[in-house]
């Protein structure tokens, strides 16, 4: 089992994996890579790999949310 399969089994308890969907939208697990600074300048847990979390459950910054739905999996981007 992948290093973020175990992860989100971790953080989150239980999943299906669907290896056909390619778009993210409310009520998927996602795991996310991501570097934030506040700023310009990097912060301690600014950078996180195989973070995982429930979409739409208000569980992780929400602008970050908005900005993952509608986006194909594996699509890179930026979020102000």
């Amino acid at each position: 089992m992948s290093k973020w399969i175990n992860s989100c089994l971790t953080n989150l308890g239980h999943f299906t994996r669907y290896d056909s969907k390619t778009v993210v939208s409310n009520g998927d697990v996602v795991s996310i890579d991501f570097e934030s600074t506040i700023n310009g300048e990097e912060y301690s847990g600014g950078i996180q790999s195989d973070f995982c979390f429930l979409m739409g459950a208000d569980a992780f910054v929400p602008d970050l949310e908005n900005a993952l739905l509608g986006k194909n999996v594996g699509d890179t981007f930026d979020v102000s």
